[in-house]
């Protein structure tokens, strides 16, 4: 929803054009005089005539919340410069999700570079466990400060302390230590020798010199 704020002059004509549209299309809605009223179909769901709206529905709601804003403003007066419209359960699930584009960003900072002798499917294991250790690091990083959670007055405070001190690499270094080639084998025996023996059992791709010869 874009709210627009007109000049005084230029109102009463864009009022009165409003009016006779919701007159001609809309009888009674603006008034408020009837309130049961249906918002006619404009066609097929996701034509043209829906626009940005797509279908149905969604025009529909949009146009319900314009009429409760309509009636807010008429009792409650203009309200205050925003930025949008959101609902406080949508706004703190966005403050605290894992969004895609901070999960790159902080599995970045500290990205691993594979050898020359890895094969393709390296890559899938190398994302793979790049989300397994940012999932991690989030329940690390909330452990280490959930004994202070009561004293936080503000969610940006929370966010500031979470940060502080617990990077993603000191993290990593961290797991390191506590994660060593012998603990990994004494908490998961026999992980190890599987997993070389895939990268044993991989087929060879052919080279671009065995494609050539076998065109030819």
């Amino acid at each position: 929803m874009v709210l627009v704020n007109i000049p005084s002059p230029a109102r009463d004509p864009i009022l009165e054009l409003e009016k006779s549209l919701m007159d001609r299309y809309m009888p009674g809605v603006h008034d408020g005089s009837q309130s049961d009223f249906i918002f006619p179909s404009l066609g097929e769901d996701f034509s043209k005539a829906y626009g940005y709206a797509q279908e149905h529905h969604t025009l529909e709601l949009w146009f319900y919340i314009w009429l409760a804003h309509k009636k807010d403003v008429e009792n409650n007066g203009t309200p205050p410069t925003i930025r949008r419209i959101i609902d406080i359960v949508t706004s703190f699930w966005n403050k605290c999700m894992g969004n895609v584009d901070i999960l790159r960003r902080v599995v970045k900072s500290a990205r691993a570079v594979r050898g020359k002798d890895s094969k393709p499917g390296a890559l899938f294991w190398f994302t793979l466990f790049d989300f397994i250790f940012y999932q991690a690091f989030r329940i690390y990083q909330h452990g280490k400060i959930e004994h202070k959670l009561e004293s936080f007055h503000t969610f940006a405070q929370f966010r500031r302390e979470r940060r502080r001190n617990n990077s993603f690499r000191a993290f990593l270094y961290e797991l390191k230590k506590e994660l060593s080639s012998q603990r990994l084998s004494k908490l998961f025996p026999g992980l190890k020798e599987r997993i070389d023996s895939y990268a044993t059992e991989m087929p060879q791709l052919p080279s671009s010199r065995d494609n050539s010869i076998a065109a030819i």
